[in-house]
């Protein structure tokens, strides 16, 4: 899916809408708005070679 789709995590708190009557399309609106204008602080994911290396080390 990498590949194809660029991958974001965030916290929840960051991209929180503001309180207001809250729909699922309102939210939906708020958080494409907030990615859009790259207003959320991205988390760091590890390249697809070091996550594969991380999980035979959580393995073991």
């Amino acid at each position: 899916m990498e590949r194809t789709c660029t991958i974001v995590f965030t916290h929840p708190k960051y991209a929180k809408a503001i309180r207001d009557k809250k729909t699922a399309k309102s939210d939906a609106k708020w958080i494409a708005d907030i990615f859009k204008h790259d207003l959320v602080a991205r988390s760091f994911i590890s390249p697809a070679d070091i996550r594969q290396l991380r999980d035979l080390f959580r393995y073991r």
